[in-house]
């Protein structure tokens, strides 16, 4: 059988090609494509645990069975008025200057009390480098669908939201917006919201690429981990999984070691010196008695800490929204950080595996925001949709060049992001110098 395949920004670069046509016996899969590509061209094996699929506009797993005249496509990680709020002409993908007029058109309609226009535009500078221009490339075709598909997700969480969004490709410059997102509402609060919503789905699950250039040199960006598909874990992740649980327990190891380890010795001291005091000085052996009362009971609070973050109890018993409330105020109080915990969706109970996960994932972005960002206030948000658990935790802290550090491997975020996989999910780090953190994710329920 016969089919074509289509490879975009970066991969696309490396393979020499952006279509070809194969041909492959009945029966193959996306995975036996992959491998014929390979074969060719070794250099693009690189690749591969980065990679999205999708078969005739749609996104595919990799052991997705192919059929005559399919089109396979293999895509790196994104980069960055009808009454129907889904329909094809409020979503665009065109080489021509956006305007803000025109997007306010689209969306505008009789009950709309606030329209909120967002503008993704290029900057001049990443960090300490100049940005020449940005080229902008798109998969065309699924990329209006999947706009249409953020356009549905809307309508389905704010009915009254009426969407639009544009998106510029080719070569721009600095000042140039990119990006033009606007909602409608009768009221803000949903139009605000809604854009947002769009704004960050588009980020994940919308195939469009950008090429950096700078005076010294190019990079293809994209960091996202894309849409919710499954897909085997290669042996190479299952080995990156194992690593992370095993410094998991060199880290608990470490916490007991420094922590309840030593003040238990140091008890033991005491104790001596309490039993040579009692004949010659019973008031000090008093005094030292209620000294190590409070050292144990500071020693157990922390061997209660260890036990809490090893298994927290409180997600078995209360489910994770209630978890989560109970874990912010508790954060909060002994941080001094503010926390603004913000959920919507049904908020009853989700399988277990989903809601420990989840539950870690923001355990470890407040950890992480409190150890190393600086920051005075964290935003988290928890949304529960038919399909997916989505959340994002945002830190006002100093920020950082996620280009020009590994984050993931310092702050503990890698081990997460696998546990993600492995449950079907998804997760993105942004960060800029002065910018704050924020970790998104994503859950198949």
């Amino acid at each position: 059988m016969q089919v074509t395949v289509r490879t975009f920004a970066a991969l696309a670069e490396r393979l020499g090609q952006r279509t070809l046509t194969l041909e492959l016996p009945p029966g193959a899969t996306v995975e036996d494509v992959w491998r014929r590509l390979v074969a060719g061209c070794p250099d693009i094996e690189r690749f591969e645990r980065r990679l999205l699929v999708a078969v005739n506009l749609k996104y595919a797993t990799w052991q997705t069975s192919l059929a005559e005249g399919d089109e396979v496509a293999f895509l790196p990680p994104v980069s960055g008025g009808a009454d129907d709020p889904g329909s094809s002409g409020n979503f665009e993908i065109t080489e021509r200057p956006l305007s803000a007029d025109d997007m306010i058109a689209k969306v505008v309609h009789p009950r709309a009390g606030g329209i909120t226009l967002f503008a993704g535009v290029v900057r001049e500078y990443t960090g300490e480098r100049r940005t020449v221009h940005l080229e902008y490339e798109a998969y065309r075709e699924m990329a209006l669908q999947e706009m249409a598909r953020i356009g549905r997700e809307v309508a389905e969480r704010w009915p009254a939201v009426r969407l639009a969004i544009s998106h510029r490709i080719g070569t721009l410059r600095s000042g140039e917006a990119s990006v033009m997102v606007a909602a409608a509402a009768p009221h803000r609060d949903a139009a605000f919201a809604a854009a947002r919503y769009a704004i960050d789905r588009l980020k994940v699950i919308v195939p469009i690429w950008k090429k950096e250039r700078w005076e010294d040199g190019e990079e293809w960006v994209g960091a996202q981990t894309g849409p919710t598909v499954s897909r085997p874990v290669p042996s190479k992740e299952a080995v990156s999984v194992l690593q992370a649980q095993e410094e998991e327990r060199r880290r608990v190891a470490r916490e007991l070691h420094d922590g309840a380890a030593q003040t238990l010795a140091n008890l033991v001291l005491r104790v001596e010196v309490c039993e040579r005091l009692m004949d010659t000085d019973p008031e000090r052996a008093k005094e030292e008695l209620r000294r190590l009362k409070e050292l144990l009971r500071a020693s157990l609070r922390d061997i209660r800490q260890v036990i809490a973050d090893l298994r927290p109890l409180v997600v078995e018993e209360h489910g994770l929204f209630e978890a989560l409330r109970l874990y912010a105020s508790e954060f909060s109080q002994r941080t001094g950080m503010a926390v603004d915990l913000h959920f919507e969706g049904e908020l009853g109970r989700l399988d277990p595996q989903v809601e420990l996960a989840a539950f870690r994932l923001v355990q470890e972005c407040l950890n992480n925001a409190n150890k190393h960002s600086g920051a005075v206030n964290v935003k988290i948000r928890i949304v529960r949709l038919d399909r997916e658990l989505q959340g994002e935790v945002r830190d006002d802290g100093r920020g950082f060049d996620p280009r020009l550090t590994r984050p993931t491997n310092r702050f503990g975020l890698q081990g997460m992001g696998e546990r993600l996989q492995l449950l079907g999910g998804w997760m993105e780090l942004e960060s800029a110098p002065g910018q704050g953190t924020a970790v998104r994710f994503g859950i198949p329920l």
